[in-house]
């Protein structure tokens, strides 16, 4: 979080993406987010492989 510099103001959901079920209830989910610049990011963890 640290490395977000910017962050957009095109904030959208993808509707319907799953269901959360539990005691035989139901619920849709989604997920989303706007667009962020990060300006330092790992991806794939630090370990070095030799």
């Amino acid at each position: 979080m640290k490395e977000i510099s910017m962050i957009g103001d095109d904030l959208s959901f993808n509707n319907g993406i799953g269901i959360f079920i539990k005691n035989g209830q139901s619920i849709p989910v989604s997920v989303g987010q706007p667009t962020l610049k990060i300006n330092k990011m790992t991806v794939g963890g630090t370990k070095k492989i030799s």
